[in-house]
């Protein structure tokens, strides 16, 4: 029984977070592919998302997948503040 009191204790505060930070609200989303002639696949995403303390956030992903080569992802995050931060990925199939 001590137990079972002491663990509801410890998750009760952990499964209210959600709560107290809050989300984001996604207020626009668009993707677009694109195939080209020699199969490579062309893959943009584009999120508008509001902050829970009110600012816009934009991401935009760029998935490049050409066929048994070298695959590239690249995204950018933009906030209302105008900073931005980009992240790229390549992965070589074999």
């Amino acid at each position: 029984m001590r137990n079972l009191i002491l663990s509801a204790v410890l998750v009760v505060p952990v499964a209210g977070l959600p709560i107290v930070a809050g989300c984001d609200r996604e207020v626009e989303s668009e993707k677009s592919v694109e195939v080209k002639d020699d199969g490579t696949k062309v893959t943009k995403e584009e999120t508008v998302s509001e902050t829970a303390d009110g600012g816009v956030k934009k991401e935009e992903s760029v998935t490049v997948d050409k066929p048994d080569a070298v695959k590239k992802e690249e995204t950018v995050t933009k906030d209302a503040e105008g900073n931005v931060k980009k992240e790229e990925t390549k992965t070589i199939d074999r």
